[in-house]
């Protein structure tokens, strides 16, 4: 038998990723098999395990490819000390795209979360390390906290707009305006 091509093999990894965030999320890591994602993904439980060997890995990937992005994001800022606009702009494209899911999964799993050795505090340091990175840790401790705030408010808008029934590309253009707005009442 011949091996699928590469496109095939990360399409169907990638698509396992989003089936399995999703049972988690919905469901909770526990009360979801490997059998259920193969199922929901459309595939035999053996083709799954070709690409993961457990539930866990699939967690550690889903949450280390999160992690990954905001640090591509940090490392960004770092080095282009990036305008406010622009950084609001790339930090809610991620919120929006990854952040809210994992957001999700991390908050419905957090015995998970814990036994993989996985902790908060990682968010937290990158919105002190993106905001230092745009505003300078010379600024005055007011405008560092406001960024920070900002950034914040962005990470934190679909928790925001739970049962409005707003559509998700309105609440990030609303929370990316906040976010602007506080900074700019700053005098940032």
């Amino acid at each position: 038998m011949t091996a699928p091509p590469t496109d095939s093999v990360m399409g169907t990894r990638e698509r396992a990723l989003a089936v399995a965030l999703d049972l988690f999320s919905r469901e909770g890591y526990d009360a979801v098999s490997m059998r259920e994602v193969a199922e929901e993904l459309g595939v035999s439980k053996a083709a799954l395990y070709h690409h993961f060997t457990s539930k866990e890995e699939i967690a550690r990937e889903l949450i280390g490819g999160y992690l990954t992005a905001v640090e591509e994001l940090v490392a960004w800022a770092v080095e282009t000390s990036p305008e406010l606009p622009a950084l609001l702009a790339r930090w809610s494209d991620l919120a929006r795209t990854q952040g809210l899911a994992i957001g999700r999964f991390i908050h419905a799993n957090q015995r998970l979360v814990r036994h993989l050795g996985l902790h908060g505090n990682e968010g937290k340091r990158s919105i002190d390390q993106v905001a230092d990175a745009v505003v300078g840790i010379d600024a005055p401790a007011e405008l560092r906290l406001q960024v920070r705030i900002a950034l914040i408010c962005l990470h934190t808008a679909a928790i925001s707009a739970e049962g409005l029934g707003m559509p998700e590309d309105d609440v990030f253009r609303i929370a990316q305006q906040v976010a602007e707005s506080v900074v700019r009442n700053a005098g940032g």
